[in-house]
């Protein structure tokens, strides 16, 4: 069974200074507005071309506009986690703004979140706009079949990611037959996670027809 909030391996949490970003691992527990202030401080103090993934604990959805901003300036932060936010259309629509413009980040964890379909025609816009985002991880988004449709339809065209996971969002057959047009396009897919999906075996024979002229795809 998914943890309702994944595990944090090494983190400080709080951090507020630019010296604490120069490690590969901070979160911010963004729980009222001097927190939201420091870490928009360090984001904007920070400059360093070093591998940093910030994780955010967000108890407002209007702290992640406050941080966007800085967000969107920094050209540091290479990884970002925003699982387990309740994170819904609102949030995702700031985050396809935020890679219009963002080349660094190139690690996107959504994971546990309540995109619904508002949600994922954001995601799908992300996805679009995004350049140089080689991971996305999108379990247990409550993605519905029509999300999925045009998740997919977006991943035709894009031409960065690497790695994407969708699993756990109940993804009938009729999904699996976009997922099989996706991959029947898209060249650049190497990893495609689908556990806990519920595609089936007649939605899995629109994924074992795609591979027939999928050379990309190694992981699945």
């Amino acid at each position: 069974m998914d943890s309702p909030r994944p595990p944090i391996s090494a983190a400080a949490v709080g951090a507020s200074t630019a010296a604490e970003l120069d490690e590969k691992e901070v979160v911010y527990d963004l729980k009222d507005d001097a927190s939201v202030a420091a870490c928009v401080a360090a984001l904007e103090e920070n400059t360093a071309k070093k591998f940093i993934r910030i994780i955010f604990r967000i108890d407002r959805h209007y702290q992640l506009s406050q941080v966007m901003p800085a967000l969107t300036a920094n050209t540091s932060v290479v990884g970002l986690n925003l699982s387990s936010n309740y994170l819904n259309a609102p949030g995702a629509k700031q985050l396809a703004a935020l890679f219009k413009t963002n080349t660094s980040i190139t690690t996107l964890d959504l994971r546990f979140n309540d995109l619904g379909e508002s949600g994922s025609d954001h995601i799908s816009n992300l996805i679009r706009n995004a350049s140089t985002l080689k991971t996305l991880n999108l379990r247990s988004c409550s993605i519905p079949l029509p999300g999925i449709e045009k998740i997919c339809d977006a991943m035709q065209t894009n031409t960065s990611i690497t790695a994407l996971c969708l699993g756990h969002n109940s993804v009938p057959p009729l999904g699996a037959e976009h997922i099989g047009k996706m991959l029947e396009v898209n060249s650049t897919l190497t990893a495609l996670d689908m556990n806990e999906d519920c595609i089936a075996h007649k939605g899995f024979a629109h994924i074992v027809q795609a591979m027939n002229t999928n050379t990309a795809l190694t992981s699945l």
